[in-house]
């Protein structure tokens, strides 16, 4: 016992080290994967943790539609290394990150041991692989983002889920499905709650009185938290998760933008492909396990009716297609279990505003349909005659005296009801497996193509956080006033723009330039340093219609700007710019970086990487530069 435990335990490990890996690679490389994530969530961090940032109308009490109790939850692992000597602002945002990213491995292998125990080794294997190679989950993981907040807890509740039809330990596993839905719903994002309802309806049905009790216990436990931290900072009585639901039933989101109803069959292509092909089927596989025995029977040469006749046996009965390694768990319920991606996907069919991200909450019922399906068509074990001829072995055994004169005739027998595999008995495994190799290098190259192609700016910012301490800190020594923060504009890559974590948090900060790319809402500063900084709004202008106002602009980006985030290409023109190009003319660093020209480059090109020097040749570049007002000096370059 002690053996096996170990072994478990090895192999656990193991799976956690490989995911870890994975997404220390998306922490550190991938792109923030939505200007919203910068600016609705991580620059209230930076307002957390250092007393500045920038704050969004969404973040202005008079909407507080943010949670703050999700910003603390984000931000509070930073607290573990902030002020450490010698740890930069930068540093501090790539280890939240990669905590995160650490946070999800663990709910993604707890889905893993809950699949090993309710289902299968096989499809326990699958589904690590399935995560381990799909580029949308690790991307998801460590962005700080609701919908990744959700889940990451649907992880855990799916595998709650899927162990609440244990005795010993249903109470547990139910409250543990309950509490990770409310906390993920009433703390990030309450219209994940969708999803969860046929959690909820199987709960209430099966389990009414611990489903009911796991309720109340968890919005005890939760919502005086999340209200007690909204009424807080925003300095009245309010909650933003109510707040949020009421916005969008006024129809607020479609301001800005909406999508045709094929954009997630699209972007799930494009993402993910393997993943949704084989969901898409995994109600018919799941339904029609006697055509699927049917077809791995094909592989294998069984020599049952041969056994029968000479034993007098029937022939072996088909069996289900995934065996459990405790109970066999029905079709129909292993369907219920992934029917939370398909409703949620349905119903994004029918909302005109869509997000790539709003796909993420169903990424575990995703995974779980995929990999239930590959399983049953490719990993199932090939049906057995043994087991269905075990009942009438006793009645079948020759006597004694035969025993005696034909000592080989059960064993060969035994041989013959096992069946012996054919030459082409792997041919359905190694598809799958090859399947499963294809799918990894479909996700490398579409995770390559979003670093190699859109990370240009952050690595750009990354590469110049030592140059643009050395300047702020100049400043900061040049300055009249204590006041006179390093300003750095962004203009047309205003979404790019990463955070205020990649400046100082106390001698600089970014602004923005008016240009004739946008006309829309943007952030404005928090007062610094000041304890009541988000009882307040940036300006009286600040509104929800998408609106821009003077204030969010500099007024004159020669005076007031000290170096400028910009992204040079083909046919700019130079009054687009929103600053005087002959003012900026100067490289703050040498380093340059490319962007990709998403106008001018063909769709084939730019959805994945190719290798061999084909993405540099066939792709259109932007430059991108920090510029500065004077030539910098050998020791600040």
């Amino acid at each position: 016992m002690r053996t096996r435990w170990f072994a478990g335990a090895l192999r656990l490990a193991a799976a956690f080290a490989l995911l870890a890996l994975g997404h220390y690679f998306a922490a550190v490389f991938l792109p923030v994967a939505d200007c919203d994530e910068t600016f609705n969530f991580v620059e209230p961090m930076h307002q957390l943790l250092y007393g500045s940032g920038l704050q969004t109308w969404e973040n202005c009490p008079r909407y507080a539609l943010r949670s703050w109790l999700f910003a603390w939850l984000y931000a509070s692992p930073a607290l573990l290394v902030t002020g450490e000597p010698g740890v930069r602002n930068l540093d501090v945002y790539l280890f939240n990150r990669v905590f995160h990213g650490r946070i999800a491995c663990l709910s993604e292998l707890f889905l893993v041991y809950s699949v090993w125990g309710a289902v299968s080794g096989r499809a326990a294997a699958v589904t690590l692989a399935l995560l381990l190679f799909n580029y949308p989950v690790p991307h998801a993981a460590v962005s700080a983002l609701p919908t990744s907040f959700v889940m990451i807890n649907y992880f855990v509740a799916l595998g709650c889920w899927l162990r609440s039809g244990r005795r010993e330990s249903h109470r547990f596993n139910v409250f543990g499905t309950v509490f990770f839905v409310v906390l993920a719903c009433a703390v990030a994002w309450p219209f994940a709650g969708f999803a969860a309802l046929p959690m909820a309806l199987d709960l209430l049905l099966r389990r009414p009185k611990a489903a009911v009790v796991s309720l109340l216990v968890s919005l005890a436990l939760i919502l005086p938290l999340a209200v007690g931290l909204d009424t807080l900072y925003y300095c009245r009585p309010t909650w933003s998760t109510w707040n949020l639901l009421r916005y969008n039933l006024k129809g607020g989101a479609e301001l800005y933008g909406v999508e045709p109803w094929y954009y997630f069959i699209k972007n799930l292509l494009l993402n993910a492909p393997a993943l949704l092909l084989a969901a898409a089927l995994a109600p018919v596989v799941l339904l029609l396990p006697p055509a699927l025995d049917k077809l791995r029977r094909g592989g294998w040469k069984l020599s049952e009716r041969a056994g029968a006749r000479a034993d007098g046996s029937t022939p072996a009965r088909k069996h289900a297609a995934l065996p459990s390694s405790s109970s066999p768990q029905p079709p129909s319920r292993m369907l219920l279990y992934v029917s939370p991606f398909f409703v949620w996907f349905a119903f994004w069919l029918t909302v005109p505003h869509k997000e790539e991200r709003f796909m993420a909450p169903v990424y575990p019922f995703l995974v779980l349909a995929a990999a239930l399906s590959l399983t049953c068509v490719f990993f199932s074990p090939r049906p057995s005659a043994a087991a269905s001829t075990g009942a009438t072995k006793a009645a079948r055994s020759p006597p004694a005296r035969a025993k005696d004169h034909a000592p080989t005739a059960a064993p060969r027998r035994q041989a013959r009801a096992r069946g012996t595999p054919s030459r082409g008995a792997w041919l359905l495994p190694a598809m799958g497996c090859i399947l499963l190799l294809l799918s990894g290098l479909l996700s490398l190259s579409r995770g390559l193509a979003v670093y190699h192609f859109y990370a240009g700016p952050q690595r750009l910012m990354h590469d110049s956080y030592d140059a643009l301490q050395r300047a702020a800190d100049a400043k900061a020594l040049n300055a009249a006033a204590s006041h006179d923060l390093y300003t750095v504009c962004v203009g047309r890559e205003w979404y790019r723009f990463p955070s205020s974590f990649f400046l100082d948090p106390q001698r600089a900060r970014v602004a923005f330039l008016k240009t004739d790319a946008f006309a829309g809402a943007l952030p404005l500063p928090f007062a610094r340093n000041d304890s009541q900084a988000t009882c307040r709004c940036g300006a009286a202008g600040v509104n929800d219609l998408n609106k821009e106002i003077p204030e969010q602009y500099v007024s004159d980006a020669a005076l007031e700007c000290d170096v400028v985030l910009d992204s040079r290409g083909v046919g700019d023109l130079r009054h687009a710019r929103g600053y005087p190009p002959d003012v900026f003319a100067y490289p703050l660093v040498p380093a340059r970086r490319r962007l990709l020209d998403v106008d001018r480059t063909p769709l084939w090109c730019r959805v994945l990487y190719y290798p061999f020097g084909l993405s540099e040749r066939c792709a259109v570049w932007r430059r991108v530069e920090l510029l500065g007002k004077r030539r910098p000096t050998a020791s600040a370059a």
